[in-house]
């Protein structure tokens, strides 16, 4: 299972919530996002129950799989500042 993050169904509201981080909305943000090994999205409920049940490994790649995929996301709604001004 991996995380497929569409960026279009993120919303400002869901970055403020992970800016005020709890485990929780950690893992419901991420469960709606899990699809399985063959690309089907995982149902929810499901998910949630899959997320925390992750350990060790696993659950550190959920997690770089989510760093990252915000971490673009983010430099595309705001753009890192250039040095070298005008």
């Amino acid at each position: 299972m991996r995380l497929e993050i569409d960026r279009d169904e993120i919303t400002l509201d869901d970055f403020i919530n992970l800016e005020e981080l709890t485990v929780r909305s950690l893992r419901d943000f991420m469960a709606r996002f899990l699809v399985d090994d063959s690309g089907k999205k995982v149902e929810e409920d499901e998910a949630k129950r899959r997320l925390g049940a992750l350990k060790g490994a696993a659950l550190r790649e959920m997690g770089v799989q989510l760093r990252d995929a915000l971490k673009e996301l983010q430099n595309e709604i705001v753009p890192p500042f250039k040095d070298g001004g005008s």
